[in-house]
């Protein structure tokens, strides 16, 4: 009897984080960071900025640029949050929401958050997908 009980829990956890991954990797689907995304021009004084992500649907390069300034490293999406690594290590940690496929909100540690648009293309890739 304990075994069945054991053998039944183990199935269920199994199950359960593979739902979990499975409805995961549909979401990131969804958001597709993946790309060429412009903030929105809040008409404050601050530069808006071009961020441009390269890689699988949770993970890669990046290239961030606001104004002349231009900053790269390496992204990941973890949980709710799309981390930042510099070239030179520091992390800057967003917390991402998504309001419609191809717009997304940015908010950083201290509070402001940033609405970006992804760049539309007629791009077609005739390679499958990674599986993540």
């Amino acid at each position: 009897m304990p075994l069945l009980v054991t053998t039944l829990v183990i199935v269920l956890v199994f199950v359960f984080l593979r739902i979990n991954r499975q409805a995961r990797l549909r979401w990131l689907r969804q958001v597709d960071l993946p790309g060429l995304w412009h903030e929105q021009d809040s008409g404050s004084a601050r530069t808006p900025r071009e961020l441009r992500l390269l890689g699988s649907i949770a993970s890669g390069d990046y290239r961030l640029l606001e104004g002349e300034r231009e900053q790269r490293g390496q992204w990941r999406f973890q949980g709710d949050q799309l981390l930042l690594t510099a070239e030179q290590g520091e992390v800057e940690v967003f917390s991402l929401r998504l309001f419609k496929p191809g717009q997304i909100s940015l908010q950083g540690a201290e509070g402001d958050a940033r609405l970006f648009h992804k760049q539309a293309d007629n791009v077609v890739s005739m390679q499958r997908p990674p599986r993540d």
